[in-house]
């Protein structure tokens, strides 16, 4: 990720990360299944909200 969002960077693009906390097991469906849960989803965007354009900027 870290990596990738260097990248992104150096090359002008606008990035958010909001890969922090995915490991955290509140986020995941069950202890075997780490794909993301709802709690999960909505701290995803949450985190981007922040970084949208307004609904007015929209066509």
């Amino acid at each position: 990720t870290e990596q990738l969002l260097g990248e992104l960077a150096r090359v002008g693009v606008a990035t958010a990360d909001i890969s922090p906390g995915l490991e955290d097991p509140a986020f995941q469906n069950q202890p075997y299944d780490t794909h993301p849960n709802s709690r999960a989803h909505r701290h995803f965007a949450q985190a981007l909200l922040p970084h949208l354009p307004p609904p007015s900027a929209h066509p």
